[in-house]
C-alpha cells in the first residue's frame, strides 16, 4: 500500500514542494534522471596531467633550474610555478610582485611565446597514443581511451586479467574534494585522509566487472605516466574512470606524480556535492545562470527537470550539463585533427590609434610566420587566408556599426586571402611578417569606427591545404632561429620588451616579438635552449624545434585564449612592478607606416 507522500508523487510527479529541500535518496526516483550510459559497462577512459607543465619543460630545457623555485610568467601574473616555488607558498595566477615577496630566489621565467611547450606536449601524446586513442584537451592534459586494452588482458587472462595491487588512490563516497585554488574551482584536491591508499589494496569488495575493468584501467595509467616519465622526463598526474568526466574529476585529487580512480559504484556520491562550477565546461557566465535558477551543486541540479536544461542552454548543452551533474558523460575518446585555425593573439588596454596598431601588428606578425612553419613541418600544410580578429572597449565609438561592440567580451573578425609574400621563404621572417601587417592593416582600417580603443588582436591562419614542397624548403632556412639584425643584443631587446608594455617611456625603434623575448631572456641568462640551437635536449631524448607562438586556437591550448585575456581581470596596485609588468599599452607613440619596411624590401 503506498504511503500518503508516494500517491502525491505518482499523482503530481514529484515530492511535496516543502519536502524538496531535504530530498533523500529514495525520494530521487520522482526527479528526472537522464538516460543510462550503455558505454558505461565498458568504457575505461584515463585523463593523464603533466604537472606544473611549464615550469616542467623550462627545467627540462636548462638543466641549472633542477631543485630551483620556478615561476613562468605572462603579463603581470604567475601562470605555472613549480612545486619548490608552491611550498612556498606562490600559487597559479598570483601576480608578479606577491610571488617574489615569497620566494625573492625563484627563476622567472617569461612564458608567452609557448614554442618549447607545444614541441614537448607533441611528445608526451605520441606516447600516451600507444596505449589508446589520445585526444588532446590543452598542452598538458590529454585523454585515453584504454577499452581496448583492458579487454585484450581480460581475454588473455592471468594477473593482468584481475590485478591483486592496484596503483595509485581510490576515492569512494567518503571522500571530500575542495578547489585546489580559488581562481580555479575546477582543480579539485582530495581532503587529507578521505581516500583509500590502494598502493597494496587487495579489498575485491563490489568488485564487478565494471569496477574489475577501471582497475585494470589503473595499472594501465601507471604505465603510461612511467612511460612518459623515463622517455622525457615529464612527470604526471592522472584519473581514471568510466568516462572522461569521472577521469578528468579525478585526476588532481593527488597531485603531483599520483593517481586516483573511481568505482562506478562511487560516481553518484563523487559527484552529487559538487559545485557545478567544478564541472569541465562550466564557466563563470552558465555558473552565475545557473545560480539564479537555485543551482550551486550538482545535488540541486538533479532536481531540476531534464527539459529545463533545455530551455535555458539549448538542447546540445543543456543535456549535457545534466547529464554530468549524474555522473554521466557520453562524449568519445576522439584523436583531434590539427587545428582549422592557428592564432597568435595578445591583450592589452589601450590600442586607440593606426600608429599603436601598427606596433601591435609587429609583435603579433613575425610569430604567426614561424607558427606557419611550424605547422608546415610538423602536417605539411599552408594557409589560403589571413584571420583577423579584435575585441573593442566599452568606450569605443561604433554608432556606425554598433554591432562591433554588443558587450566588452565580443570579438569581431575578418578574413582576407594570405599575402603571397607571407609565404615566401626567400624574403625571410621579417619581410615575410611585413606582407602579413600590410595586409592586416589595411583590413582593420576598413573595419574599425573612427573612434576605437581595441583591447585584444589576434592574427591567424586557416583554410589550410597540403604542400610538401614548402615544408622541404623550410629545412634549409636558418633565420627561423636568429633574432633580427637589430635586436642582436639580447639585454638591449628585454630593455625593449620591458618598455613594450608600456608605451608612456616607450624609446625603441624595434618591437619585439615574444619569441624574439624568449630568445633574448635565455641569452641573458646564458642558457642553452631549444629555440638557439634548434635541439631540446631532455633526458635521453632529444626533439626538432620550431618556433612560434600560440596564444588561441579552435583547440584552444592550454588555456591559452583565457591567460591572453588576463589584462581583464580586475587589480589593484599590488599587481603592478613597474613598467616590465605592465600590460601593453598600444596608444602612447606613433611610428612610420606599416608597409614601409616592405616597400623596402621590395625595392631591394
Amino acid at each position: 500500500m503506498r504511503t500518503a507522500e508516494e500517491f502525491r508523487a505518482v499523482q503530481h510527479g514529484g515530492p511535496h514542494l516543502l519536502h524538496v529541500a531535504s530530498c533523500s535518496d529514495s525520494d530521487l526516483r520522482w526527479v528526472d534522471p537522464p538516460p543510462s550510459d550503455p558505454a558505461v559497462s565498458r568504457r575505461v577512459v584515463v585523463h593523464v596531467d603533466a604537472d606544473c607543465f611549464y615550469a616542467q619543460v623550462e627545467e627540462l630545457r636548462d638543466q641549472r633550474l633542477a631543485d630551483t623555485a620556478v615561476c613562468v610568467t605572462q603579463k603581470y601574473l604567475v601562470v605555472t610555478a613549480n612545486y619548490h616555488a608552491r611550498a612556498r607558498g606562490v600559487a597559479k595566477l598570483m601576480s608578479i610582485n606577491d610571488a617574489k615577496r615569497l620566494c625573492p630566489d625563484a627563476a622567472f621565467i617569461a612564458g608567452e611565446d609557448l614554442t618549447p611547450y607545444r614541441a614537448v606536449a607533441r611528445r608526451v601524446r605520441d606516447v600516451l597514443s600507444r596505449f589508446g586513442p589520445c585526444e588532446k584537451l590543452g598542452l598538458d592534459e590529454s585523454f585515453i581511451d584504454v577499452s581496448d586494452e583492458v579487454d585484450r588482458r581480460i581475454a588473455a587472462g592471468g594477473p593482468g586479467a584481475d590485478p591483486a595491487d592496484v596503483p595509485g588512490h581510490k576515492l569512494d563516497v567518503n571522500s571530500e574534494m575542495a578547489a585546489a585554488n580559488k581562481h580555479r574551482p575546477m582543480d579539485l584536491k582530495v581532503a587529507s585522509g578521505t581516500a583509500v591508499d590502494t598502493e597494496t589494496h587487495t579489498d575485491h569488495t563490489a568488485n564487478t566487472v565494471d569496477t574489475l575493468r577501471v582497475r585494470i584501467g589503473s595499472v594501465l595509467a601507471q604505465e603510461a605516466r612511467n612511460a612518459v616519465f623515463h622517455e622525457l622526463g615529464v612527470r604526471c598526474s592522472a584519473g581514471v574512470g568510466v568516462n572522461k568526466l569521472c577521469a578528468k574529476l579525478t585526476s588532481g585529487a593527488h597531485k603531483p606524480n599520483d593517481q586516483t580512480w573511481v568505482a562506478p559504484i562511487d560516481v553518484d556520491g563523487l559527484v552529487r556535492n559538487l559545485p557545478v562550477r567544478a564541472l569541465p565546461g562550466i564557466g563563470r557566465v552558465v555558473d552565475a545562470e545557473l545560480e539564479t535558477k537555485g543551482v550551486r551543486v550538482c545535488y540541486d541540479a538533479r532536481q531540476k527537470k531534464r527539459i529545463a536544461f533545455v530551455e535555458w542552454f539549448g538542447k546540445r548543452v543543456g543535456e549535457a550539463i545534466h547529464d554530468n551533474v549524474w555522473g554521466i558523460d557520453r562524449s568519445e575518446v576522439v584523436e583531434k585533427k590539427p587545428p582549422a585555425q592557428i592564432t597568435c593573439q595578445d591583450s592589452f588596454r589601450a590600442c586607440s590609434n593606426h600608429g599603436a596598431i601598427s606596433k601591435a601588428l609587429r609583435v603579433l606578425a613575425p610569430d604567426l610566420m614561424r607558427r606557419i612553419d611550424e605547422e608546415a613541418l610538423e602536417n605539411s600544410r599552408l594557409p589560403k587566408t589571413l584571420v583577423l580578429k579584435f575585441r573593442l572597449s566599452g568606450d569605443s565609438n561604433a554608432n556606425e556599426n554598433e554591432t562591433l561592440r554588443k558587450s566588452k567580451w565580443s570579438i569581431t573578425s575578418a578574413t582576407v586571402d594570405m599575402p603571397p609574400e607571407a609565404l615566401a621563404v626567400r624574403l625571410g621572417i621579417e619581410g615575410r611578417a611585413a606582407a602579413v601587417e600590410a595586409a592586416a592593416f589595411d583590413s582593420l582600417a576598413k573595419k574599425l569606427p573612427k573612434i576605437y580603443n581595441l583591447t585584444l588582436l589576434a592574427l591567424g591562419a586557416g583554410s589550410f591545404f597540403g604542400n610538401q614542397t614548402h615544408a622541404k624548403m623550410l629545412e634549409h632556412c636558418v633565420d627561423n632561429n636568429v633574432l633580427t639584425t637589430d635586436a642582436n643584443n639580447p639585454k638591449q631587446l628585454l630593455n625593449a620588451t620591458a618598455q613594450r608594455r608600456d608605451y608612456d617611456s616607450y624609446r625603441h625603434s624595434s618591437v619585439p616579438s615574444k619569441h624574439e623575448e624568449r630568445l633574448a631572456f635565455e641569452q641573458s641568462r646564458g642558457a642553452v635552449a631549444a629555440c638557439e640551437t634548434g635541439t631540446a635536449s631532455m633526458g635521453n631524448w632529444t626533439t626538432r624545434t620550431t618556433h612560434g607562438q600560440h596564444e588561441g586556437s579552435d583547440s584552444d591550448e592550454d588555456g591559452a585564449a583565457f591567460f591572453a585575456n588576463i589584462a581583464e581581470i580586475r587589480t589593484d596596485s599590488r599587481h603592478s612592478s613597474g613598467p616590465h609588468f605592465k600590460t601593453r599599452d598600444y596608444s602612447k607613440k606613433r611610428s612610420k607606416p606599416i608597409s614601409a619596411f616592405f616597400a623596402k624590401k621590395q625595392k631591394q
